[in-house]
């Protein structure tokens, strides 16, 4: 049967082309073999098909999955990031605000370290160190000069004098990141 026609007697009348009267040649199927004599068509067969969209579903999902995972591990890393650095922040804006605060450290006319436990540490034990809840903080108070108070805070340049400071906080986060903060201050002081 390879390479061969079928003849198949067709009900119409006629002369067929390759022969005999009312005969109509019928291709071979793609796999051999006629229907109805147990030989089948390429792809008549559906046996395995659920089999094989189960698992192009299957991959997507999969995909989808680990889409998701990789998501979420992303954005823990970023919110864990951005704690850390939130922490370091607010421990070096802490500082400032209680160097700020305690008049300690606007006696100086040079440079001075926070927290003071050089060879004449602070008065206040407590105020020795600035760590809390994990975090830590360090830094220097500067002083710039001496001159008249800032304008716009209602004092007389008559009776009031300012000494003007740089302080430079770095605070450190719980993850060991730095942020380093500074701000200009200006201490209003009766003339003497």
């Amino acid at each position: 049967m390879i390479n061969s026609y079928k003849e198949k007697k067709s009900p119409s009348p006629g002369p067929s082309p390759a022969g005999g009267e009312g005969a109509v040649l019928i291709p071979p199927p793609l796999t051999g073999g006629g229907q109805g004599e147990g030989e089948q068509w390429l792809f008549s067969d559906e046996k395995g098909t659920a089999l094989v969209i189960a698992m192009v579903f299957l991959a997507l999902l999969t995909t989808l999955g680990i889409y998701a995972i990789f998501n979420s591990t992303t954005e823990l890393t970023t919110s864990g990031r951005y704690k850390s650095d939130k922490e370091a922040f607010y421990a070096a804006e802490g500082a400032i605000e209680y160097i700020k605060g305690d008049g300690y450290y606007f006696t100086t006319k040079t440079s001075m370290n926070f927290p003071d436990n050089d060879a004449s540490p602070h008065p206040i034990v407590a105020a020795r160190s600035l760590s809390a809840n994990g975090t830590d903080a360090t830094g220097t108070i500067t002083y710039v000069t001496s001159g008249n108070p800032p304008p716009g805070y209602g004092f007389s340049a008559k009776d009031t004098q300012s000494n003007y400071f740089i302080i430079e906080a770095t605070g450190t986060s719980q993850a060991g990141n730095q942020s380093t903060q500074e701000e200009s201050v200006a201490k209003i002081l009766p003339k003497s």
